[in-house]
C-alpha cells in the first residue's frame, strides 16, 4: 500500500502524473517510495557481485567472448557471462559532470586495458532522475557498457522542452565519446539510447536525429505534452512518419495497460502510450512489443518513483519480479543489438521470455 497524499501536495503535484510534462526534476537522490527496491532490497546503489570486483569472471561463470558487433567492427572482445538474468563481470564505477547545463551520471565497467564498451544513453522520465533507474544502469553495465545518464533540471511549471531534452542526450554522446575521462573505453560505433516515461519519448527523438545511434529500447513511453497542451515543434508526436516511422535501427518497446485509464489522470494515457509508438514503427529493422501483464508505469523505475511514483495506480503484479524482468530483457537487447550476440533472442522473442509477458513482432 502506498502512503497516502495529502490533498494539497495532489493538487500542487497533479500535472506529474502524466508520462509527459513540460518539465522534469532532477534532485540529487531521489526520494524513494514505499515499494520494493529490488530483488536484492537495496536502495538503488551499485549492484555488483563482490566476487567479481576485479573485473574479471568467475570460473564458473558461463562466458562467452563477443569479438564483433552487429556490423563485424571488433569491439575490443569484452567477455559477458551467458545469462542476461545475472550480475555481470565487471565492477562499476559511477561519477557525475555537468554538461550544457544538464548532469551527465556515467556508470562505467572495469573492462581490460584497449578494450572499448559499447555506449547505452538513459533519458529518465518525468519529474524523475537517473537515481531512480541507478540498479538497471548498474545492471547493463555491468556486462561491459558505458551507461550515461542525462538529468535535465526543471519543474513541474517550467522546464527543457522535449526538444532541450533531445539536444542534452545528443551532447552527452558528443562527451562521452571524445572528452569524457572514460573516452578512450567507449566504442563510438555501436551506441544505444533507453529512455522511460517522457524520456521513452525523447529516446525516439535523439535516434532520428542522430545517425550514431544503433538502437532504441523505450521503457513504457508516453508520447504528450502535458494537461491542455497539444503537439508542437518543441513536443513533437513521436509516433508520427518523421520520428517513429523514420527509426530503420531495432527498436524495443516495453509497455504496462494498468495505467493507460483511470485515476485522477492516467500516467500512460492510452491514445499516448506505448502502443502508438509501436504502430508507428514503419522501418524498423528489428520492432518488438512488450505487455507486462500486472504491471504498472513506475514498475519500469527502481524504486517506484517516490512522490511522483504515488500518483500512478499500482498494478497487481509482484514489483521484484517486474523489475527483474526489466533489468534481464534490457540487459538483452544492447547485448544482442548493440554487440550482436544472437544468443540473447532467447529472452527477447524466444523461450526464456517470462510467462507474463506477451509480445509482438519482429
Amino acid at each position: 500500500m502506498r502512503t497516502p497524499v495529502r490533498l494539497a501536495l495532489l493538487i500542487t503535484l497533479a500535472a506529474s502524473s502524466l508520462g509527459c510534462g513540460d518539465g522534469t526534476t532532477s534532485p540529487a537522490d531521489a526520494e524513494n517510495g514505499d515499494r520494493d527496491a529490488g530483488p536484492s532490497g537495496d536502495d538503488g546503489g551499485p549492484d555488483v557481485d563482490a566476487s567479481r570486483v576485479d573485473g574479471g569472471l568467475d570460473e564458473d561463470s558461463g562466458s562467452e567472448t563477443t569479438d564483433a558487433g552487429p556490423d563485424g567492427t571488433d569491439s575490443g572482445s569484452i567477455t559477458s557471462p551467458g545469462d542476461p538474468s545475472a550480475v555481470g563481470p565487471f565492477a562499476v564505477a559511477r561519477s557525475s559532470t555537468m554538461i550544457d547545463g544538464a548532469t551527465a551520471v556515467a556508470f562505467v565497467p572495469a573492462i581490460a586495458a584497449g578494450a572499448r564498451a559499447p555506449l547505452v544513453i538513459l533519458k529518465h522520465g518525468f519529474q524523475l532522475a537517473t537515481a531512480n533507474y541507478a540498479m538497471l544502469a548498474e545492471r547493463i553495465a555491468s556486462h561491459g557498457f558505458v551507461v550515461v545518464g542525462v538529468d535535465t533540471a526543471g519543474g513541474i511549471f517550467g522546464g527543457p522542452t522535449n526538444v532541450d531534452e533531445r539536444d542534452a542526450s545528443i551532447a552527452a554522446i558528443d562527451w562521452a565519446i571524445s572528452s569524457a575521462p572514460f573516452a578512450a573505453q567507449v566504442d563510438a560505433e555501436h551506441i544505444g539510447v533507453m529512455g522511460h516515461r517522457r524520456g521513452g519519448k525523447v529516446a525516439v527523438m535523439v535516434a532520428a536525429a542522430d545517425a550514431r545511434v544503433d538502437a532504441a529500447l523505450l521503457l513504457d513511453p508516453v508520447n504528450g505534452c502535458g494537461p491542455g497542451s497539444s503537439f508542437s515543434a518543441t513536443c513533437p508526436d513521436v509516433a508520427s512518419a518523421a520520428f517513429a516511422g523514420a527509426l530503420h535501427m531495432p527498436v524495443g518497446v516495453m509497455g504496462e495497460t494498468n495505467n493507460a485509464t483511470g485515476g485522477f489522470m492516467p500516467c500512460a494515457p492510452m491514445a499516448q502510450n506505448y502502443q502508438t509508438i509501436y504502430a508507428g514503427l514503419a522501418t524498423s529493422s528489428w520492432a518488438v512489443e512488450w505487455t507486462f501483464t500486472g504491471a504498472d508505469h513506475m514498475d519500469f523505475t527502481d524504486d517506484g518513483g517516490g512522490v511522483t511514483g504515488s500518483f500512478c495506480t499500482d498494478g497487481p503484479g509482484d514489483d521484484v519480479v517486474i523489475r527483474a524482468d526489466v533489468r534481464t530483457m534490457a540487459v538483452a537487447f544492447v547485448r544482442l543489438h548493440l554487440r550482436g550476440e544472437t544468443a540473447m533472442e532467447a529472452w527477447l522473442t524466444g523461450a526464456s521470455i517470462p510467462s507474463d509477458i506477451t509480445h509482438e513482432g519482429p
